[in-house]
């Protein structure tokens, strides 16, 4: 796959449907998987953009990370070494959180996802679990930055963004001064 579905699905590549699509209140999912040509791996693809994949996760090893850039967000913890609350913004397949949760059992994660259904889907096509260590939050990143900003819900050691709609698009109220003060 290259870097993953998005070879695939730029490429022609075939992808081999694992259940049925998914319509939420927001969005239209679809589950695929194809194979990850650098390693001959299989990839379940979460896929809500016609062009681009939203998360991917290798079937053998659910926990590993397939996407280059989701590996960047260990950085935090090279700089910050106590690091052990982390805000994750969007949760996809919750990739990162099922990584973090299993590499790093001493670090608790909040993760705001818009969609419930995106939730959903992690549940039954990408072994996310619940675990005491994860809290889910069904409601928009910038709403739930105003809350806790106002609530004095706490604070965190680093906060991941990756609430991204495709490879290029960002939600417009994620991209304003406003959102980053908080």
């Amino acid at each position: 796959i290259g870097l993953g579905a998005n070879y695939a699905i730029n490429n022609g590549l075939p992808l081999t449907p694992v259940g049925s699509h998914i319509e939420t209140a927001y969005t239209h999912i679809t589950v695929a998987e194809s194979v990850d040509t650098r390693n001959g791996r299989r990839v379940r693809v979460l896929i809500t953009n016609p062009d681009s994949a939203q998360s991917l996760m290798y079937t053998d090893k659910p926990n590993e990370l397939v996407s280059d850039y989701t590996k960047f967000y260990d950085l935090a913890f090279h700089y910050k070494p106590d690091t052990k609350r982390v805000l994750m913004l969007g949760g996809g397949g919750y990739c990162v959180p099922r990584y973090l949760l299993a590499t790093r059992p001493d670090v608790s994660i909040d993760v705001v996802e818009l969609d419930p259904g995106v939730t959903e889907t992690a549940k039954k096509y990408f072994h996310l679990q619940d675990n005491p260590n994860m809290r889910i939050f069904h409601e928009d990143a910038r709403t739930f930055l105003n809350r806790a900003a106002h609530d004095g819900f706490g604070q965190y050691d680093a906060i991941f963004m990756d609430t991204f709609s495709s490879w290029i698009v960002i939600p417009f109220q994620m991209t304003t001064v406003e959102t980053a003060a908080h």
